[in-house]
């Protein structure tokens, strides 16, 4: 499969099955932000405040799209003139919300068909929490419905980024929360439009990380960036980058290893959205920038 046009291009490649992402736009411009990160915004104002604050990508919510209406939100999107970094999120198939997996399965494939609409270049899979299940079976679920989700996620041209979460999040979201097992997971699956979400925040306790960049490339779905201050205590403990103690411009040499995609910028935290939402985004975008400094600095080669 291959699509293109001015600013993105995605190909599939038949020889080793891998699907290649890349946006043609240099690093510091690459910065996307979730839609969450101006929760007081509606739709529209959301899409005309990236569009004024000069921020090129946004971060869909899909819950979000549901209230507004899916056909009216699909248009007002396409008619945006921004980049879909991704669209969040799709899971829950272990039950623990209260829904059946087939019913968690059904509205993950309106949530990849409309990924697809918008241009998304990612829906996040949130797996749900274990729950009354043992981990053997909870596992089960989610690799039963990945395999069900993963061809339709390729026809429509989207990666499905399997999300593992910071153990704080147990009881609400996942149990998936180690980089191995992640990995376990996409093997299991084996389908090439199936790849990780990757974000230091949730991965801060993993020993080794950083040198393991060059070979989980290839795997990346999205990336997701934010800041720990502090080891999380809750679900709203994600600040912006450069207000806590990670070495996210490290992380951002993933560039080094050939990462060519959008960097999605994700705080959430209540003192945050208590901001202006346009200076919000002002302060994201120079954040980032600054991540990427020492990268440009170093004046990477292209691969």
């Amino acid at each position: 499969m291959s699509h293109s046009c001015t600013l993105e291009t995605s190909r599939w490649s038949t020889l080793d099955r891998t699907v290649s992402y890349q946006v043609h736009l240099p690093l510091h411009r690459r910065l996307a932000v979730s839609q969450l990160t101006t929760v007081r915004w509606s739709l529209p104002e959301a899409l005309d405040g990236f569009r004024r604050c000069g921020v090129p990508a946004i971060g869909l919510s899909y819950s979000k799209l549901q209230a507004r209406g899916l056909e009216a939100a699909i248009d007002e999107v396409q008619s945006a003139g921004l980049l879909v970094s991704s669209l969040g999120w799709i899971g829950g198939f272990t039950g623990s919300d209260g829904n059946s997996w087939e019913d968690a399965v059904r509205e993950a494939r309106l949530a990849i068909w409309t990924a697809g609409q918008v241009g998304a270049k990612s829906v996040s899979v949130v797996t749900g929490a274990r729950g009354t299940h043992i981990r053997p079976h909870a596992r089960r679920l989610v690799i039963q419905a990945l395999k069900e989700l993963a061809p339709l996620a390729a026809h429509c041209g989207v990666r499905l980024a399997l999300q593992p979460m910071h153990r704080v999040h147990h009881a609400r979201w996942t149990f998936l929360h180690s980089l191995d097992e992640s990995l376990q997971i996409l093997d299991r699956v084996n389908h090439p439009w199936l790849g990780l979400s990757y974000s230091p925040f949730h991965f801060a306790d993993e020993d080794g990380l950083l040198e393991r960049l060059p070979a989980l490339v290839s795997r990346i779905a999205a990336v997701h960036l934010s800041d720990w201050h502090r080891p999380p205590q809750h679900d709203h403990d994600r600040v912006l980058p450069g207000d806590g103690c990670l070495p996210l411009p490290r992380h951002v040499e993933l560039e080094r290893a050939g990462y060519r995609g959008l960097y999605e910028v994700d705080p959430w935290c209540q003192e945050l959205w208590r901001r202006p939402p346009t200076s919000l985004l002002a302060e994201c975008r120079r954040r980032f920038e600054s991540l990427c400094e020492p990268i440009i600095a170093s004046e990477l080669p292209l691969h």
